[in-house]
């Protein structure tokens, strides 16, 4: 594995002087530190050798290099060590040491040292801010059982949610359990570190993250509906089961945009955009629950005017009428695209196994300590 060589004093980010060690096995658990990273902290990874974490053999692969690995081992360091005979984990113990945070499973321990779980850890590092990452959370019955982003979705009440409802469940295709559970995470870590130098008494916590509760505060009001009311959020194709209209509408020039009608007063300016203002006294069509009862006469009314229009042309006339419709990008569109290009969303790095790399840039923007993109894994 690559062992990047690069003094704390070289990072650049509002994290300037933080320092993680990331001991997590599951590819699905990396983010959090990447995010951490990206703003400036000194993360160091923990991974075996000789074959490094399990993420670097994570396709796709272009030859023997993950592209997955390259994203979230960006902006790390890493430190190796023997799985096997079983080694002191004084070197940890010194690691930590020096360290403000450690994220990782709460499963993890390494061979044979009892002494290296994340709770003893926590206990013995006092400073340390612990952030424990798992699908089900370190309690309650599940603690330990198998998972990922996805199971998390699934068990979280999102997945449940999504796709036709004459057809099976599904999963988004991209890891978003994943990536919300991160940001959580990331979130959680900074709240504990401001509270620990806030009060100076150099005294962390342990964090519980369970993948499944991000998902579930990420659904917000579903389970009020629920509660309140009886509503069953049930899968409803590409719209929503309690707004319409949310929908994607292909144009005349066969492109795709995307529109959400969340409140009535958005809605009833795209009846005036769509030049139907009549629409707005429309029983069927003036609030949001009429819409719902008439979902399907309101879809079909959208969809056919959407269709009489370029995608330009439909964008143009909804800017007009203060009307938020958004163009549905391929991965080539967007790589294209002016706003991308001059706000540099997709950045640019050099790759010393895979040469120029373009990647997405650091997020958010800062304007006094920005983060830097360093290296890829």
């Amino acid at each position: 594995m690559n062992q990047v060589e690069r003094p704390d004093d070289q990072r650049a980010g509002p994290l300037r002087g933080l320092r993680v060690v990331d001991v997590t096995d599951e590819p699905d658990a990396l983010l959090a530190s990447t995010f951490l990273a990206d703003l400036g902290a000194d993360v160091i990874m923990i991974e075996p050798r000789p074959e490094g974490h399990r993420a670097r053999r994570v396709g796709p692969m272009k030859g023997p290099v993950s592209l997955l690995w390259k994203v979230t081992g960006r902006n790390k360091r890493s430190v190796g060590y023997d799985l096997a005979p079983a080694p002191e984990a004084d070197w940890l113990h010194q690691l930590l040491g020096r360290a403000d945070v450690l994220i990782g499973e709460p499963t993890f321990r390494i061979a044979g040292d009892g002494d290296t779980s994340l709770a003893k850890l926590s206990a013995r590092h006092r400073h340390l801010v612990v952030l424990s990452t798992s699908p089900f959370g370190a309690a309650g019955p599940l603690v330990g059982r198998p998972g990922s982003g996805r199971v998390a979705e699934a068990f979280g009440g999102q997945t449940f949610a999504a796709g036709d409802p004459e057809r099976s469940p599904l999963h988004a295709g991209l890891p978003i359990g994943a990536a919300t559970a991160s940001m959580f995470g990331a979130l959680g870590v900074l709240a504990a570190v401001l509270e620990r130098d806030r009060h100076r008494d150099d005294t962390g916590q342990f964090i519980d993250l369970a993948g499944y509760e991000t998902v579930l505060r990420g659904m917000e009001f579903l389970p009020i509906f629920f509660q309140q009311i009886g509503f069953r959020n049930e899968r409803s194709g590409i719209g929503s089961s309690y707004q319409v209209p949310v929908a994607t509408w292909r144009t005349a020039d066969e492109k795709w945009v995307t529109f959400t009608g969340n409140t009535n007063d958005v809605v009833h300016r795209l009846y005036r955009a769509m030049g139907r203002p009549d629409l707005i006294d429309d029983p069927r069509f003036a609030t949001n629950d009429a819409r719902v009862a008439h979902r399907g006469i309101v879809e079909a009314t959208m969809s056919e005017w959407a269709g009489s229009l370029a995608r330009a042309e439909l964008e143009e006339v909804c800017r007009q009428h203060h009307v938020p419709v958004g163009s549905v990008l391929s991965m080539e569109d967007l790589f294209k695209e002016p706003n991308y290009l001059e706000r540099q969303t997709i950045a640019e790095v050099a790759d010393t196994e895979l040469g120029l790399c373009r990647v997405p840039a650091v997020v958010p923007r800062f304007s006094r300590t920005p983060g830097r993109l360093d290296h890829l894994g």
